[in-house]
């Protein structure tokens, strides 16, 4: 028997669309559909189904804009699909923290702006007095804001014998780290770092160590995997 649990989001009297749940009793999935896209994604990625369908009924309180679910991938899934993506930093298991959210045109140009960093690139604005450092090892640059060191950064791509950062910086682009303290390292320290995929009108959001970022491209390439798995045609 299938229950069918349609959420709306409105804005003063205009109706936005509807994101509908589908809980199906007698199979392994949830079916999210929102305008025309419609993912049919398995029960293990969700925590559990009091949590999905709480924060499906918070929708008409958070953004109107977006369309959002969260869901976790397992770190031993990721294991056996990326190579040397290691499942544990210390005592902290690094599974993929995923927010997927079912975008608007508005949106995805948002996503595909190429002036995105251009005040780190300028050192201008808030990055003024940024600070650079090169991880030649990995090929990695770290940026950050003075009033942040050493503690928050963005991370972009560069050869390993480069000692500037890219020019287009928009293409080169990792993710956005955070180091914090952690009683689950040895080091007492723990760096988390986010970043983003776009397939079609779906963006992925997620959450690796900075111990796995040099596995970041493989990462994504498997989460673009699981999207595509789930993704169904509906009617227009």
């Amino acid at each position: 028997m299938k229950r069918c649990i349609p959420i709306l989001a409105t804005s003063a009297a205009v109706i936005l669309a509807a994101i509908v749940v589908y809980v199906a009793s007698h199979t392994d999935t949830r079916a999210i559909r929102s305008d025309e896209t419609r993912l049919e994604i398995p029960l293990e990625y969700f925590d559990n189904s009091s949590e999905f369908l709480a924060f499906f009924q918070s929708l008409p309180g958070l953004d109107r804009v977006t369309r959002e679910i969260l869901l976790t991938v397992n770190a031993s899934e990721v294991a056996q699909n990326v190579p040397r993506y290691q499942s544990n930093v210390g005592k902290y298991n690094d599974d993929l923290r995923l927010r997927v959210t079912i975008l608007k045109d508005t949106e995805i140009r948002r996503y595909n702006d190429p002036d995105t960093y251009r005040d780190l690139k300028n050192a201008s604005g808030s990055y003024v007095e940024r600070i650079v450092e090169f991880d030649r090892s990995r090929g990695f640059a770290r940026v950050y804001r003075k009033a942040e060191y050493p503690n928050s950064w963005e991370v972009f791509r560069v050869p390993g014998s480069q000692a500037e950062l890219p020019t287009d910086l928009y293409t080169s682009w990792v993710a956005h780290c955070l180091k914090s303290g952690s009683p689950l390292t040895a080091s007492g320290q723990l760096a988390l770092c986010k970043s983003h995929i776009l397939v079609g009108n779906i963006a992925v959001h997620f959450t690796v160590s900075d111990e796995n970022l040099p596995r970041i491209e493989h990462v994504k390439s498997y989460l673009h995997h699981l999207v595509l798995q789930w993704q169904r045609k509906t009617a227009v």
